[in-house]
């Protein structure tokens, strides 16, 4: 198990980078983050044998990285597959609840906005 500190290791399994809060709790990046997106990104309707499939090589990457759990995200209706097959592999599933903080400055009297996002828990 790799451990961070006296924190396990959760391994990122969205299609975002960690935010700094969540590295701070043990979130690690994959080896090979456009493995995960390409994993977690549908073109098409996926067959349930194809949701499958990608949780189980989604769980595979988790494990080869001796994380004990994954912040997962993606499209809703994968969700549950992925969590039924971490949960099944030993790698407990994590969401991240993150909140969006609206910034406003003015700069040259224009008004600029930006989003940025803090990570509040775990769900």
């Amino acid at each position: 198990m790799l451990i961070l500190g006296n924190k396990l290791s959760i391994l990122n399994l969205t299609k975002n980078v960690a935010l700094p809060k969540q590295i701070e709790l043990g979130v690690i990046e994959p080896k090979d983050k456009l493995e995960i997106i390409s994993l977690i990104t549908f073109h098409e309707l996926p067959t349930n044998k194809d949701m499958i499939a990608r949780a189980i090589k989604l769980s595979n990457i988790s494990i080869a990285h001796n994380a004990e759990k994954a912040m997962i995200g993606g499209p809703e209706f994968f969700m549950c597959t992925l969590e039924h097959v971490l949960m099944e592999n030993g790698v407990k599933p994590l969401h991240a609840f993150v909140k969006k903080v609206v910034n406003e400055f003015v700069i040259d009297n224009r008004i600029v906005v930006y989003n940025t996002y803090e990570h509040i828990g775990w769900v």
